[in-house]
């Protein structure tokens, strides 16, 4: 039996062109199953990932924060500035949430340092171009530790802090003792309040005054030596000039 025949079939059978077309798409078959793998790619889908197990996880404690009033001494304050201090001053964070105010303003005194004479002694002076102001704020402190902080700074009486009003801004000293403003409970505690609170700003009136007339008289005080020691010194070079005078006779 011839493999093809006459006709040009392959055993009789199957034509030779139809043939090698079938093998031709026998032959296509693996190229449309791996390009359908290629283009086709199924969703990937992803594992959730756990944390090692021996990892420790610190927690970031949040803030503490409080409410604190204070006595405090703005310093260093220009008479224009003295001015504008009043009751009702705020001071506001980034968001327009107030922070400090100022519940009691006390009297404009001028500003006190001192004059270091030597051997240890000092002399108070007043500076009449700049003024100092005791007040009360109410402010929000927050807690680190056994510490009270504003705005990232200390609340000591060794530090002071910047109050920042709409119209000034102004350093701040603690005073101490602080006093104790406890919260009324009821209408009449509010009325004792309100009059510890002025029996306090009258005694620290009367305190600063009395500290005030002390520098007075020491600054007296200090003029009156100065001149008994100018006279002293006038009358031992009269009588070196008399015992001169007696000597050339």
């Amino acid at each position: 039996m011839k493999i093809i025949d006459e006709k040009g079939r392959f055993f009789g059978k199957i034509n030779v062109i139809d043939l090698l077309v079938i093998i031709f798409l026998v032959s296509l078959t693996p190229m449309f199953y791996y390009g359908y793998k290629i283009f086709i790619k199924p969703p990937v889908v992803k594992e959730a990932v756990e944390p090692p197990k021996n990892k420790t996880v610190i927690e970031v404690p949040e803030k503490y924060f409080m409410d604190r009033k204070e006595r405090f001494d703005l310093i260093n304050l220009a008479p224009d500035i003295a001015e504008m201090v009043a009751i009702g001053d705020t001071e506001k964070d980034k968001d327009g949430e107030v922070i400090a105010e100022i519940i009691d303003v006390g009297k404009p005194l001028p500003q006190v340092y001192e004059l270091d004479m030597g051997a240890g002694k000092k002399i108070p002076m007043e500076d009449l171009r700049l003024n100092h102001i005791p007040v009360v704020l109410q402010l929000k402190a927050e807690k680190k530790g056994n510490n009270l902080f504003y705005k990232d700074k200390q609340i000591s009486v060794s530090s002071p802090i910047d109050f920042i009003a709409d119209k000034y801004k102004a350093e701040a000293i603690l005073l101490l003792p602080p006093p104790l403003l406890p919260p009324a409970e009821d209408k009449n505690k509010d009325a004792e309040g309100s009059e510890r609170m002025k029996w306090e700003r009258e005694k620290r009136a009367l305190n600063d005054e009395i500290t005030a007339f002390k520098r007075c008289i020491a600054d007296e005080i200090a003029s009156v030596n100065k001149r008994l020691d100018g006279i002293e010194s006038s009358l031992e070079a009269l009588a070196a000039k008399s015992d001169h005078k007696r000597k050339a006779r």
